[in-house]
C-alpha cells in the first residue's frame, strides 16, 4: 500500500461495507412492506423501476468494495468507476422525475396536486425517494471525491526507487 494511508482505506471499506449491508436491508424491508401490503390490502403497485434501480446501486456498492478490497490502484479505479455509475443512476432517476412531473404541468413537488403528495414519496425531488435516498446520494457523492483524491494522490506521487 504504497500510495494509500491505511487509516483512509480502513475508513473508506468499513463506510462502503456498511452502505452495501444497509442499502441491502433497506431493499429487502421495501420488497417485504411492498409485499406484505399488497396480500393484507388486495392489491397495490410495485414500481420496478425504483427496484431494480436500488438493486443496480447495491450492486455497485459491492463493486466499490471489492475494488477497495484489491488494495491496488487498478481496484481503486474500479470502485471510482462504481460510485460514478451510481451518480449516473441518481441522475437519470432526477431526469426521470422532471419527466414525471411534467406529466402533472408543474416544476417541482411542491406544485403536485395534494392527493399525490399524500400518496408518493417524493423526498429530495426525487419521485417515490426517501430519506435513503439522499443519505446515499451524499454518501456516494463524497466517497466519490475521495477515492478521486486518493487515485490523483496515487497518480502524481510516485514511488521512490531504492
Amino acid at each position: 500500500m504504497n500510495y494509500f494511508q491505511r487509516k483512509e482505506y480502513s475508513v473508506l471499506l468499513y463506510i462502503v461495507t456498511v452502505v452495501a449491508c444497509l442499502n441491502l436491508l433497506w431493499l429487502a424491508y421495501t420488497i417485504g412492506y411492498i409485499k406484505g401490503r399488497d396480500e393484507a390490502s388486495g392489491g397495490g403497485y410495485l414500481d420496478y423501476d425504483i427496484l431494480f434501480l436500488q438493486i443496480r446501486v447495491g450492486i455497485a456498492f459491492l463493486v466499490v468494495a471489492l475494488g477497495l478490497k484489491l488494495m491496488s490502484a487498478k481496484g481503486y479505479s474500479l470502485s471510482f468507476v462504481a460510485l460514478i455509475w451510481v451518480l449516473l443512476e441518481y441522475f437519470l432517476w432526477y431526469l426521470k422525475t422532471k419527466k414525471w412531473l411534467s406529466s402533472f404541468n408543474v416544476s417541482t413537488t411542491k406544485d403536485l396536486p395534494p392527493i399525490v403528495l399524500e400518496t408518493v414519496p417524493h423526498v429530495g425531488g426525487f419521485y417515490k425517494g426517501t430519506i435513503w435516498t439522499l443519505v446515499i446520494l451524499v454518501i456516494t457523492s463524497l466517497l466519490t471525491l475521495w477515492v478521486g483524491k486518493i487515485l490523483l494522490q496515487s497518480w502524481y506521487l510516485k514511488p521512490e526507487k531504492q
